[in-house]
């Protein structure tokens, strides 16, 4: 009986090393994608995304003393120069994605952090002195 076991076993694992070795994919003779395709429709495809929605990039924003300004979901925010508290909503603050935290109503917003703001419902900062800030996003009105 335990030598029919072993037979067996030995057999399965023959048969699943041939299946193994016999499959042999992504080589030059049969590609899991082919270069011509990546060079050719693929690219174009991705050129066009790029095309018709660029990259948004940091743009440097003033704000002055006493202002409070709001933004857009999604905005990135980064404090260049100055001081600011900042402004939340009962549903949380501004994510400093460089601590890793959630920074709450009234906080010191950190210089050369960066902060996101995760939810446009009115989160923003409040300048106590003139503001220089690198802003990837929208400012609400």
């Amino acid at each position: 009986m335990k030598k029919r076991v072993w037979i067996l076993v030995a057999l399965m694992i023959l048969a699943l090393t041939l299946v193994v070795a016999a499959a042999n994919p992504g080589t030059e003779e049969d590609p899991l994608v082919s270069k011509s395709y990546l060079e050719g429709p693929f690219a174009q495809w991705v050129q066009g995304l790029i095309a018709e929605k660029p990259m948004p990039v940091f743009e440097v924003q003033s704000f002055k003393k006493g202002e409070t300004v709001t933004f857009t979901a999604g905005t990135e925010l980064i404090l260049r120069m100055g001081k600011a508290t900042v402004v939340a909503t009962d549903k949380g603050g501004l994510a400093d994605v460089t601590d890793g935290i959630d920074l709450q109503n009234g906080v010191s917003f950190p210089s050369n952090h960066q902060l996101v703001v995760p939810v446009g419902d009115g989160r923003g900062l409040k300048a106590e002195e003139d503001l220089l800030i690198m802003v990837k996003g929208a400012v609400l009105e």
